[in-house]
């Protein structure tokens, strides 16, 4: 009887803590241990995932780390993946470049002018942005349904 009460007890206070931390703004991992894993290219960090609710809590966890955040979504408000997406700097450089992006994809860009090319499926985005110092670019690409 004890050990039963005490694995309750147990149960309640892990619970407890995922709660909490998720109340704070602390995602907690998945169980299968998944993270988002920040890619690197041009010496540009960066994220993409969120398919699933874990996914998405983990990737909102690190959003602090980046001053870019892009997510895809259909005009339903449904998330929605398989986003092609091209950042190019003012000056014509194509600094990052990902195929099947999303639905959340965050980026950590030096302060400048870019151009967002996002395509999904015969869809395509163009929009022109500028990277400060102190606030952060929340873009939303709303799609059509296919």
């Amino acid at each position: 009887m004890k050990i039963a009460k005490n694995g309750i007890l147990i149960r309640t206070l892990a619970f407890a803590a995922v709660v909490t931390a998720t109340m704070m703004g602390a995602a907690p991992a998945r169980a299968d241990g998944w993270m988002p894993q920040p890619y690197h290219t041009n010496g540009i960090t960066y994220i993409s995932g969120g398919i699933g609710i874990d996914e998405e809590n983990a990737i909102k966890a690190q959003a602090g780390n980046y001053n870019l955040k892009i997510t895809d979504a259909d005009k339903q408000g449904q998330f929605t993946g398989g986003t092609n997406l091209v950042i190019r700097s003012n000056g014509g450089q194509d600094v990052i470049k990902v195929d099947n992006a999303g639905p959340m994809f965050d980026a950590q860009l030096p302060p400048g002018r870019y151009t967002v090319k996002a395509s999904n499926g015969a869809q395509q985005e163009i929009r022109h942005i500028k990277i400060s110092e102190d606030k952060p670019v929340d873009m939303h690409l709303i799609w059509r349904q296919s």
